[in-house]
């Protein structure tokens, strides 16, 4: 009996310690995005403001060249005005996302309705070129019933599965399948949407970190030459993803094995087709 217990100590003690791990690595999660939301403020104040006086005089200087069809003495001045532009652009959209994943949002400011989740999956894949996908031999797969309905907003909902197919597509590279499905608890009223990708996989010791605002595999300014040069990422399409499903009262989490791929789940409060 004294060893039963003793074991039986061991276990709760097992038990308490995991639980107190969980909590404590939850708390410092939590306080990194605070951080970022109080940083993002500023931020944006900062550095959007000298960029939107850059960006229109970029855009004047190009256009008086086109417009004028006049040769500069440095035949690559064009190139260099065009890169500048598109990365100045790059940093608004930054910037504006940012600051969209750092504002609080009210549970009566969310515009929560019954979307079809077939059609807005559609749209959001359709955001991603055709023919860059034939390139690629990625074929994407969408087996989400047309009657499935979620509580959701259909701007965001877009956006959602557009970071996660991207992503997918992404970690393929190329020559791979892209799988959207969903499964249905009935026991809590939710539909589980599943993105199954069979690209790379992510490391079991960073698996804990992608939802983390800034933390991404891909390279953030790759070489053009480089094997990566084709995706380039911000570390925040996953934080909008995590932050917009806890938002609606949802959840998102991952599977993953290193060389088989990933699949992340959204879980969603189900909804009737409307009348």
């Amino acid at each position: 009996g004294s060893v039963a217990k003793q074991i039986a100590n061991v276990f709760n003690v097992a038990k308490r310690f995991h639980f107190e791990r969980d909590f404590y690595a939850l708390q410092a999660q939590r306080n990194r995005i605070e951080l970022v939301a109080q940083l993002s403020v500023g931020i944006d104040h900062e550095i959007k403001n000298p960029l939107n006086q850059i960006l229109p005089r970029l855009q004047l200087v190009l256009n008086y060249y086109e417009r004028n069809n006049i040769q500069p003495n440095y035949n690559k001045l064009l190139e260099f005005v065009k890169e500048c532009i598109r990365n100045v652009d790059r940093i608004v959209s930054i910037m504006t996302r940012l600051r969209k994943f750092a504002q609080p949002i009210e549970a009566k400011d969310l515009k929560v309705h019954p979307v079809p989740v077939r059609s807005h999956i559609e749209e959001a894949i359709g955001l991603i070129s055709e023919k860059r996908l034939e390139i690629d031999n990625i074929r994407i797969k969408n087996l989400v019933s047309a009657d499935t309905y979620v509580f959701a907003e259909a701007t965001s909902i877009v956006q959602v599965f557009h970071n996660l197919v991207s992503n997918a597509y992404h970690a393929i590279d190329r020559n791979g399948e892209i799988m959207i499905f969903e499964k249905e608890n009935i026991q809590d009223g939710r539909v589980v949407i599943g993105v199954k990708d069979t690209g790379s996989g992510v490391d079991p010791e960073i698996i804990d970190k992608i939802f983390d605002p800034f933390f991404t595999t891909k390279p953030t300014n790759p070489l053009p030459d480089s094997k990566g040069a084709r995706f380039k990422g911000t570390g925040l399409g996953l934080s909008f993803v995590k932050k917009y499903m806890e938002d609606l009262g949802g959840s998102v989490s991952v599977t993953s094995e290193l060389g088989k791929g990933s699949t992340f789940f959204l879980k969603f409060l189900k909804a009737d087709r409307p009348q």
